[in-house]
Order: C-alpha cells, then sequence, then structure tokens
C-alpha cells in the first residue's frame, strides 16, 4: 500500500463522513482498493454531544462574505474561540473551541456576519497550535515567463518510463521542456526535496505544511512526510533531465510541496483549505490533489455544511487567480457518479474548476482499479507501473490514479511554459480537444458516451504533443 491510513470501509450512505484516500499502488501488488479514513461533519444545526464540552475541537468559520471576515472573528472569539488561522480572502476561519455549545452560540452572537459553522472532524483536535496569531500570507507577483528551464542529458531510466512515449511527452519536450517560473504546487504527503532528481526543481520558499490545524507552517523541511506518495507524485510531474535517474513530463518546471496530509495519513478539510490558498496566494500555474472525498453529505443528510462551503470557496479563489487544478478521480474501480443523484458532494470531485483524471493501461483501456462516470472524469493517462522517485534517491513503479493525474498536470506545465497568458479555461479547453480517442466500447464494457465525452475517459486520453503545439 501507498500509505498508513486510518481504516474504515467506504459506504454509500456513511452518516456526514469525509472520506480521505491517497490513490496510489505500488507496482508488482495487485490492484486493490486504498484503505480510507473517515472524518465526520456534523450537520449546520444539530445537537451538541453529551460529552462535547472540554474536548477542544477544530471548527471552520465562514463569514458572510470576505468583507465580514474581522467580525466573524470577533464574534467566534465571544463565543469561546480562539482563532487559529483566518483567510480573510474568502470569509473562512480556523476556530479552536473546548466549548460544547460553542457552534451554538456563535451562530447567536455573530447572526449577522457568519454564514456557518461546523465541527470540521467531530473528533478532538491534538495538534499544538499557535492561537489568536494567524499566519498572514503575503501574495506574490505575477511569476510566470517564457523562459524555458536549462535541461540536461537524457536520464538514464527514461527508458524504463513507458508513459512518456504513450503521452508523447518526449516529443511535446523538444517544444519546451517548462519554465523553471512555472511552478506546480502537489498537495499531497509531502515531497523529499533532497532527492537528486527533485533537488534542483524544488522550490522551498513556496513549499509549506499545511497540517499543524491547517495553519501554514514554512519551517524548513516541515514540507516533508514520511510517506513516499507525495515525492513519487512530484516526480512523475518534473523531476529533472540531469543524466540521473529519472524525468518527469516537465523537467524544467518547478514544484513546492503543500502538505496536506499529516504522519497519520489525515488531510482534515482545514488542512485542503490551507492548500489551495496558498497555491492561489503564491501564484502557483498548476496543483496536482491525489486524494479524493466520498460521502461528504449524502442523500437526506445536509448538505450546508461549513467544510464544504470553506472548501469550495478556497478552491474557486486560487482558481480565479489563474491556477489550474488537477485531480485523480480515485481507485474504487467502479462508477461513483451515484453520488450526483444520491446529493453527494466530493468539494473537489464536483468542482468544475478541477480537472479530473482517470487511469487507463499501456493500450488505452480503463485500468481495473480506476473510478469512472458521468461528470467525474475529463481525461485520462496511463496510471500503471509508473516510474519516479521515492525518498532517499530511490526510484519505485507505483499504479493508480495517483499515477494518473501528474502526467496530466506536468502537461499543463509546459502548456502554461509555451503560452505563460493562458488562463485555466484556455489550457483546460484545449487539452481536451488535443486528447487522443478510441472508440469507447474499446475503452472497457463500462464505458458509455463518445469519444470526446464518455464516461470512462471524459474528453479522450492525453496526448502532451499535441495540447503543447496548440499553445501558440
Amino acid at each position: 500500500m501507498s500509505s498508513t491510513v486510518r481504516t474504515a470501509p467506504l459506504r454509500r450512505h456513511t452518516a456526514r463522513a469525509l472520506t480521505i484516500s491517497l490513490l496510489a499502488l505500488v507496482a508488482l501488488v495487485l490492484p486493490v482498493n486504498l484503505p480510507e479514513s473517515t472524518l465526520l461533519e456534523p450537520p449546520l444545526l444539530g445537537p451538541v454531544p453529551a460529552d462535547a464540552a472540554g474536548i477542544t475541537r477544530s471548527y471552520l468559520v465562514n463569514a458572510r462574505t470576505p468583507g465580514q471576515t474581522t467580525a466573524a472573528q470577533k464574534a467566534a472569539v465571544k463565543a469561546g474561540g480562539q482563532v487559529v488561522q483566518a483567510w480573510p480572502q474568502i470569509g473562512v476561519l480556523v476556530v479552536r473551541s473546548s466549548r460544547g455549545d460553542f457552534a451554538r452560540q456563535l451562530q447567536r452572537i455573530g447572526k449577522a456576519s457568519v454564514h456557518s459553522v461546523g465541527d470540521a472532524r467531530k473528533e478532538a483536535a491534538r495538534e499544538r497550535v499557535t492561537l489568536n496569531r494567524s499566519v498572514d500570507v503575503k501574495p506574490v507577483g505575477r511569476r510566470v515567463t517564457a523562459a524555458a528551464g536549462r535541461v540536461g542529458k537524457a536520464d538514464p531510466m527514461i527508458t524504463q518510463q513507458k508513459h512518456l512515449g504513450l503521452d508523447r511527452a518526449l516529443q511535446a519536450q523538444k517544444l519546451t521542456p517548462g519554465s523553471s517560473s512555472v511552478l506546480v504546487g502537489i498537495l499531497d504527503t509531502g515531497v523529499d526535496d533532497r532527492h537528486r532528481d527533485l533537488t534542483k526543481n524544488f522550490s522551498t520558499g513556496d513549499s509549506v505544511d499545511c497540517t499543524v490545524g491547517g495553519r501554514p507552517n514554512t519551517a524548513s523541511g516541515a514540507w516533508r512526510g514520511n510517506d513516499p506518495h507525495g515525492t513519487h507524485v512530484a516526480g512523475t510531474v518534473a523531476a529533472s533531465r540531469n543524466g540521473y535517474g529519472v524525468s518527469g513530463i516537465a523537467p524544467g518546471a518547478r514544484v513546492a510541496s503543500i502538505k496536506v496530509v499529516n504522519a497519520n495519513g489525515e488531510a482534515y478539510p482545514e488542512y485542503l483549505v490551507c492548500g489551495f490558498m496558498w497555491a492561489g496566494l503564491r501564484q502557483m500555474a498548476v496543483t496536482n490533489t491525489s486524494l479524493n472525498m466520498f460521502d461528504l453529505w449524502c442523500g437526506e443528510l445536509d448538505i450546508r455544511g461549513a467544510a464544504l462551503t470553506a472548501l469550495h470557496r478556497a478552491i474557486n479563489w486560487s482558481a480565479g487567480r489563474g491556477v489550474t487544478h488537477v485531480s485523480s478521480a480515485g481507485n474504487a474501480g467502479m462508477d461513483v457518479s451515484w453520488q450526483r443523484a444520491e446529493a453527494c458532494h466530493d468539494p473537489v470531485a464536483e468542482s468544475s474548476r478541477v480537472v479530473h483524471v482517470a487511469s487507463v493501461d499501456n493500450t488505452g483501456r480503463l485500468s481495473e482499479f480506476s473510478s469512472y462516470g458521468r461528470t467525474m472524469v475529463d481525461i485520462a493517462a496511463p496510471g500503471e507501473k509508473i516510474l519516479s522517485t521515492t525518498p532517499g534517491n530511490r526510484f519505485t513503479a507505483r499504479t493508480g490514479t495517483s499515477q494518473a493525474a501528474p502526467q496530466v498536470a506536468g502537461t499543463l506545465a509546459l502548456m502554461k511554459s509555451r503560452k505563460p497568458s493562458a488562463t485555466p479555461g484556455q489550457l483546460v479547453a484545449t487539452l481536451k480537444k488535443t486528447t487522443r480517442t478510441k472508440a469507447v466500447r474499446s475503452i472497457g464494457p463500462e464505458c458509455r458516451g463518445t469519444v470526446r465525452n464518455n464516461t470512462c475517459t471524459g474528453a479522450g486520453q492525453l496526448d502532451a504533443l499535441a495540447a503543447v503545439q496548440a499553445m501558440r
């Protein structure tokens, strides 16, 4: 398995559950679903558990408008909370409180300024955090230029990276290997920037750890993790062409680690809000999020929760800042579009501001483990036995939609390098128009639709060369 996560069964009607799973499998292991860790979210207005008093909990508080953030913060303090982090750009607060009636009191006190408040975890918040001193993340100016990054001689293990040929990435790199000014944020378990194939293309100044209560931590090395998942994703995007090891899709671009999964394999909503906001404030070109959330709210359950609102605000705001978001479709091996029919919400999977990537094998057939479904997949890429970097200057072949998504993220980095003025909308539209297509039923017997709009590969299979060529 790719991670040590808290296990819980995935059910179609998990009450108010937010399920996080890392979407990679180590090669040579039969594709199976990864275990999931379940994070619970209460309804917006519901009974306070009898044992809630005295337990410190983490809350997400949404102001009615960004301009009311200060008023909402004052109300939160008056209701018995302590602010961990404020995101005034979107009107979101992360607040700690040990008062059992905190949410109810805040809704009463902050009626004019507070849109919603909810326990982000439904369990005690145990991280040690600095209270009442929010981190002020200063936005950077426009960083994207047309200058291509320098790359060296071919890497010795490149012949084992079959996906580079299937994507036509090696041919695309002849047009541009990627600009060193194009930055891809890896929202994941952390990245080992000391890896010889990543050091040159890694930005320490743009990396962050968001797993300390959702508060940005830029201490040196805090962005590293104890799981190889994020390092593998980062190498797939932008491992250096330096005559050593492997090559990324965009070997001239750069990556930054945005750590949103803690050492226990948990990715709480406030961590993800921090991650998407950081990407927007640091003016990143692309993000890659290779984890999924299922059954946030389902069917008859309340769908107005604060976590859903906060995550949507963060994703949309960063996209408005020019960030193109990419996410893996999931390793459930099933049609997951039923979630829409039953009013289930995954704030990443359901967002139109995110490119969702399925996995195919070397022949273009849908991988057995890959999730699929109408409106749930935008594009597909190879995701089986993808060789990339892992901590300790090592290399591992891994399988999963986690391995397919960073190929799309890397291609978007090449496209942005060739045309820096391109907006996320333009990049995604071009990406979809330039895919390689095949007869839908030959992709898999479960697939339905047209060659450029089907349930398994969305608009088709990634063609990096065609996509980069189209950016003139």
